[in-house]
């Protein structure tokens, strides 16, 4: 695993530590003139357009294996697809609704067998990853761009 790997994942694990202990370190808000947000979004919301989005990671804790997933993103909602190559190892920092969703959900030798929606981007990053996820920098869109372009800064 690269040094840049191994900063990413720490990193992940930091931010998703102090947002458990209620500390948010990026505010963000939108501009509701520059972009369509759904009328069943209100309040603080940075809009991901509809669409697929895709995660790939090497875990140290899974001996260096690649984890690919999908994310569809849907009317505001975060929807990790079947398919979906997930870490079965659950690490540090994982928020107890995550964790539920982890042990409930139908996974077979590290694939999962059904569509799981998530409440965050990050929420969704964790769920695969099995550990604390920034999903705002661990999503990309298709041509490799983080889904944090879609903060307004």
């Amino acid at each position: 695993m690269s040094d840049e790997e191994d900063c990413d994942e720490y990193l992940d694990e930091a931010i998703q530590m102090l947002d458990v202990l209620g500390l948010d370190i990026i505010t963000h808000k939108t501009d509701d003139e520059d972009v369509d947000i759904p009328d069943d979004l209100s309040g603080d919301y940075t809009y991901i357009p509809d669409g697929k989005y895709y995660l790939k990671r090497k875990l140290k804790r899974m001996n260096g294996k690649t984890i690919t997933a999908e994310m569809q993103v849907n009317n505001g909602r975060f929807i990790v697809l079947r398919g979906s190559v997930v870490c079965e190892i659950d690490g540090p920092g994982l928020m107890d609704s995550v964790l539920i969703k982890r042990e409930e959900a139908m996974i077979d030798k590290g694939v999962l067998k059904e569509d799981i929606i998530l409440d965050s981007p990050s929420a969704a990053g964790s769920f695969v990853i099995g550990a604390a996820c920034n999903g705002w920098m661990s999503w990309k869109c298709e041509d490799g761009k983080p889904i944090d372009i879609f903060r307004e800064k």
